[in-house]
């Protein structure tokens, strides 16, 4: 996404449209009950680096800079399409990884701020979900669900 492919609303609250996109919706649902950790793992186990792109980029369409900070709406991470960029803690991530971030920090300040957007995921894109819940991989409800069979 460059500087060009996305103008963010100029006003905060105007988040009045819908966003319809499987990956945001399941992403604003997933991070009130689940670790950052955990989401991300599911996320990118399950999209492929086009839909992460794509979300962002719809998402770009639907929130004000600021409320999101005005380094959203450019590319910042990695220069090629695939390319890698080194994070703080010196591993190199993929883009993808880095548009993440990105989609759950957005969400992350649009809930800090108290701005209120609809995601909405059309019956024909549910199978396009992950069928893991991000919590199902942490190892004590992996132990739940196996004690759960047994009895």
């Amino acid at each position: 996404m460059s500087e060009t492919d996305a103008t963010p609303p100029d006003d905060p609250g105007d988040q009045s449209s819908p966003v319809t996109n499987a990956l945001l919706g399941y992403v604003f649902n997933c991070m009130h009950f689940s670790s950052v950790y955990n989401l991300r793992a599911v996320v990118l186990g399950h999209f492929s680096a086009d839909a992460i792109h794509k979300a962002k980029e719809t998402l770009a369409q639907h929130v004000a800079s600021s409320v999101v900070g005005e380094a959203f709406f450019t590319t910042r991470r990695g220069s090629s399409a695939r390319g890698k960029a080194k994070a703080r803690t010196g591993k190199a991530k993929e883009k993808e990884e880095m548009e993440l971030d990105d989609i759950i920090e957005a969400m992350e300040a649009m809930d800090k701020a108290g701005v209120s957007v609809e995601f909405h995921i059309p019956a024909f894109e549910l199978h396009l979900l992950p069928r893991t819940r991000p919590e199902d991989l942490l190892s004590v409800t992996f132990m739940e669900n196996v004690k759960r069979l047994e009895a």
